[in-house]
């Protein structure tokens, strides 16, 4: 019954896609404030298509409840390309038909084309902050006990099933697990529901207080959970701290200089599973070397990180005082979020390390008393050429001069600011309210924009960053099940053995061949039946693909891609597994380290060499780099002691010795069952 129902719905899906003639397109904002709250949001839907678009939506309650009418129309006629839809916290009360609510609610919204979802939270001050921008899986700006700022951390679940125990591990700057690893924060979440904790919720759940900024990771894998990571400053304003750049980046786009105003705080944090080094090159504006390509820090703890000033950067990198920001590019970073924290003459601590590739959406107008800078970035090693541009206000309609070049060259790691005063003689036009910038180039791929407001004329606020229909939106273990796991993993793997007629034919998992609609839903339900029908069995797959007593061997890596998705589906299914059967390395190498050169010669020589080393031999290899350690050890095998190695080592595996003890030849017979197991045993 249950495989039907799956075939059912799997076929329904497909036909209803179909039907509709068209792929619906999602996105949310994940912060919206009620009508009654002093903090007033604003969400701007742009619709980044090539062509124009109508936007439906449906708001949740912070419970998870949906509040209104279902699939809203969010506004009269279409939304021409280029142009947006600005949705106040009172005009969610009139379109949904409801009355204002309690706490901030989630408005998932849906169109036909791609779309992007920025919100604007205002303050009681005026000043206004960027708020849609979430995370999955870790989160790098818990403030620590220490600091007045209080950290807010917003979990929400996207999907339309329960998501069940949700658990994960702080660390502090040094990779110090905080209180207890693999720590429940939540015993569950409905769907759409959202929940705040606290710095000192946070503290509560794990058992202890931190120092300094700490990172949270999730122990598993769970493809609905959302994380929005807010300090909340002066009691009033929101900056937030859920944008960051990743090791695939592999960039810092600004940092200041040591005289500046506005103090910088690089932040690298360790995401992988060892101990690594930072190290990289600086850029001028110009896309000089400033000093020497180098290391920052040497062996940043997993979940640790290192924190750098702009003095930090001059005295490790040999760097005189430059002028204005400059660039960093990691070197083999690919492990490393990379953060920065810009403190303004005030004291208001913002967040700048996010950039776009070729459009950006908040180019403030003359009405606005913030000043906008777009910084243009090449980040490659060859120039880029010939920069156009064009404006777009709230209609979509082009401002001032179309295609207008905005910069003729911009050399190798060449950065350069453009503000709106610039932007309007360059375009030969005023505007007012919030246009959108979008800009055309040879080598485009190598440009990235970072979009920041000058406000109070001493703190900038980072808009570079936002929700947009491309980003991964909520899944089903269905879904899931097809595109991540069937043919990747059933299909590629399992199918070898897990089939009627295969060696795993007598196991409660048997597969079919074959990857359509109807196969996939019901090895699906083969998969969800065997491990709903034993407790336990959720973490038994996870061993058996590891190798773990599985007779078919190792299928699957615990770092891989592969295994990690194998896990979210088990969450999706409603499955829980054990935190020890994570993706992650966890704590199992933790005090770990290599042994010193005259340990490790001093082993070797007792194995090869059957010796000691002398102490000219010990010497020789102090500090000593991996290739003089192989000579050192190569230089051992020689002598009668390498000669007993070998020799013994041939009868560890073949057993000669036996046979001229006088063991009966016809031992060596492995097939003789007089004699097995004989001589297969070591005399």
């Amino acid at each position: 019954m249950l495989r039907s129902i799956y075939i059912w719905v799997f076929t329904s899906l497909l036909m209803a896609n179909s039907a509709a003639g068209d792929n619906l397109t999602q996105a949310s904002a994940y912060l919206v404030t009620s009508p009654n709250s002093v903090n007033k949001t604003f969400v701007h839907i742009i619709n980044s298509s090539e062509s124009d678009q109508s936007f439906r939506g449906n708001l949740y309650r912070a419970d998870g409840s949906r509040v209104g009418i279902e699939n809203a129309q969010l506004h009269n006629g279409a939304i021409a390309k280029n142009g947006r839809l600005v949705i106040e916290s009172e005009d969610v009360v009139s379109l949904f038909d409801i009355d204002p609510w309690a706490g901030p609610a989630v408005l998932e919204i849906s169109g036909s084309e791609r779309f992007d979802v920025m919100t604007k939270l205002t303050s009681p001050s005026g000043l206004v902050s960027n708020t849609n921008c979430v995370r999955e899986r870790e989160v790098h700006n818990l403030e620590g006990s220490e600091s007045g700022i209080e950290t807010y951390l917003r979990f929400i679940n996207i999907g339309e099933t329960p998501l069940g125990s949700i658990k994960g591990t702080i660390r502090d700057a040094s990779g110090n697990i905080i209180g207890t690893k693999d720590t429940e924060f939540l015993s569950g979440l409905d769907p759409k529901q959202a929940v705040w904790l606290n710095k000192d919720r946070l503290k509560e759940a794990v058992g202890e207080a931190w120092s300094g900024t700490a990172s949270l990771k999730i122990s598993l894998p769970m493809p609905n959970l959302r994380l929005l990571n807010l300090n909340f400053v002066n009691d009033e304003t929101f900056f937030n701290f859920s944008c960051f750049e990743s090791g695939e980046s592999g960039r810092v786009y600004l940092i200041t200089n040591a005289s500046s105003e506005n103090i910088s705080e690089t932040h690298f944090i360790n995401q992988g599973d060892s101990a690594s080094n930072v190290s990289g090159s600086l850029f001028s504006s110009s896309g000089e070397v400033l000093g020497f390509p180098g290391s920052l820090a040497d062996q940043v703890a997993p979940g640790g990180r290192a924190i750098l000033s702009a003095n930090d950067f001059e005295d490790a990198l040999g760097a005189d005082t430059w002028e204005g920001p400059a660039l960093f590019e990691i070197e083999n970073g690919k492990n490393f979020a990379l953060m920065t924290k810009l403190t303004s003459p005030s004291g208001l601590i913002s967040n700048t390390n996010c950039a776009r590739e070729t459009e950006v959406h908040n180019i403030e107008g003359s009405d606005s008393s913030s000043m906008t800078y777009v910084r243009f970035v090449n980040q490659g090693s060859s120039s880029i050429g010939n920069i156009t541009g064009n404006l777009y206000d709230r209609s979509g309609r082009p401002i001032g001069a179309q295609n207008k070049i905005l910069i003729e060259f911009l050399g190798p790691k060449e950065q350069i600011w453009i503000n709106r005063s610039k932007l309007e003689r360059l375009f030969e036009s005023t505007w007012t309210a919030e246009a959108t910038l979008k800009v055309a180039a040879e080598n485009v791929q190598e440009l990235r924009l970072l979009n920041l407001n000058l406000v109070n004329n001493e703190t900038f606020f980072n808009f570079s960053c936002y929700e947009n229909s491309d980003s991964p939106g909520p899944v089903d273990a269905l879904s899931f099940f097809a595109s991540n796991v069937s043919n990747q993993i059933v299909q590629e793997k399992c199918i070898n053995c897990h089939t009627k007629e295969g060696p795993a034919g007598g196991t409660g998992l048997k597969f079919e061949a074959g990857s359509n609609a109807e196969m996939t839903a019901r090895n699906l339900a083969v998969l969800e039946t065997f491990i709903q029908s034993t407790p336990g069995n959720s973490n038994r797959v996870l061993d058996k693909v590891r190798g773990v007593g599985h007779g078919g061997g190792s299928q699957l890596s615990s770092s891989s891609e592969d295994y990690k998705n194998l896990m979210a589906l088990l969450g999706l299914i409603g499955e829980s597994v054990t935190p020890e059967n994570s993706a992650d390395g966890g704590d199992f190498w933790g005090g770990v380290e290599f042994s010193r050169p005259e340990e490790t010669l001093r082993r070797a020589a007792i194995i090869l060499a059957r010796r000691v080393p002398t102490e000219e031999e010990i010497a020789a290899v102090k500090n000593a780099s991996k290739s003089k350690m192989r000579s050192a050890v190569k230089n051992l095998m020689n002598g009668k002691g390498f000669h007993d190695f070998l020799t013994s080592g041939a009868n560890d595996r073949l057993h000669t010795d036996a046979f001229l003890n006088g063991l009966f030849l016809d031992s060596a017979d492995l097939n003789n069952g007089w004699f097995l197991p004989v001589g297969a045993e070591k005399y």
